[in-house]
């Protein structure tokens, strides 16, 4: 009995060394990898990457989804997705601010050179 118990013990610590007695996960794909990294470019430097960055990642998610990449970039790639929006619609408030002080800007030179009187 203290044999078996041995052997067992013996194999069980064999396996674990090997690293047989846990799961492999895959690595996260390139494009989750890729979409964190410009949802952080997008949020942090240059908002004209966060809507590259929620497509890719809207993108990764889908494949997924389908089976076709592996589960590990979900995460990724989610990050990258939120990035992205938030990234997004901080471009577009920025547009409709720099077309809001253009179009004042233009009025006010407008009223300055019309003749009082």
């Amino acid at each position: 009995m203290c044999e078996v118990l041995q052997n067992l013990v013996k194999r069980a610590s064999e396996e674990i060394c090997r690293g047989d007695w846990a799961m492999q996960q895959e690595p996260a794909s390139g494009r989750a990898i890729w979409a964190l990294v410009l949802g952080i470019l997008g949020f942090l430097l240059c908002g004209l990457l966060s809507p590259f960055a929620w497509w890719l990642g809207a993108m990764e998610l889908r494949d997924i989804r389908d089976g076709l990449a592996p589960i590990s970039g979900q995460g990724l790639a989610t990050a990258g997705v939120v990035l992205g929006i938030i990234g997004t619609i901080f471009l577009a408030l920025s547009c409709c601010g720099a077309l809001l002080y253009l179009f004042l800007f233009a009025a006010g030179v407008g009223l300055m050179l019309k003749p009082f009187g």
